[in-house]
């Protein structure tokens, strides 16, 4: 177990790349960004290149993945020697990556409801319906990151548009522990709350001098500069 102060500032200055799981990664050339610091979370060791991408950081704090037992499918794939990976600090008592930082996790606290956002991933993280925004995000403000650009981060599922549930990752979702339970209604109150949410993470960038851009191709996530991956 390691302490999440090991964290701080250890990156200070530095840019870093938030990997979602949606379907334009699967149409994205991923190979330069093993030699950028790199997060991903819940199912993305799906992808083909994730063994030859050096992700740095991995995240999960979906309850699927630990009840009614931990999946040791999963537990196999993130246990690996370079990927520091971070939970909520409810599965400390868990038997799942020796080296796991567990963090204080505040799912009532909703970044929608209160406008809120913790940035201090040590004191608290506030629940805003994605992992992204979760933990991904206040890791990147706490470790001292000033860019980061996002990928993957489709902000729907395709589901309130009349498109199938497997359409919202890049890989076949009957890879991961669940399926999308979402159905058209509940996807629009989802979407509408995350992008509340993005908001308010972005206008506490802006505060810190943190430059978040967004290199996801299409998608509803306006909130962020558009830029290219293949630019950057």
């Amino acid at each position: 177990m390691i302490d999440i102060s090991t964290f701080k500032n250890i990156h200070h200055a530095d840019r870093c790349f938030i990997l979602g799981s949606g379907p334009s990664i699967a149409n994205q050339d991923l190979a330069p960004l093993k030699n950028e610091i790199t997060f991903c979370s819940n199912w993305f060791f799906n992808h083909d290149k994730f063994s030859q991408l050096n992700i740095n950081y991995y995240c999960a704090y979906d309850p699927g993945f630990v009840q009614p037992a931990v999946n040791e499918y999963w537990k196999t794939q993130i246990n690996r020697d370079n990927l520091q990976v971070f939970f909520p600090n409810e599965w400390a008592t868990l038997d799942i990556v020796p080296s796991a930082c567990f963090l204080p996790y505040k799912p009532e606290v909703k970044v929608y409801e209160s406008d809120t956002f913790s940035f201090n991933a040590a004191a608290a993280l506030y629940d805003a319906g994605s992992v992204i925004v979760n933990f991904c995000l206040p890791l990147a403000f706490y470790m001292g990151f000033k860019e980061i650009i996002l990928l993957g981060v489709e902000t729907n599922y395709g589901i309130a548009d009349g498109g199938d549930a497997n359409a919202g990752y890049f890989y076949d979702a009957s890879k991961q522990l669940v399926n999308n339970l979402h159905n058209a209604r509940s996807e629009r109150i989802w979407a509408r709350n995350l992008l509340t949410s993005y908001k308010v993470v972005g206008r506490e960038a802006d505060k810190l001098g943190i430059q978040i851009r967004n290199a996801t191709p299409g998608g509803n996530l306006n909130t962020f500069e558009r830029v290219s991956l293949s630019e950057l």
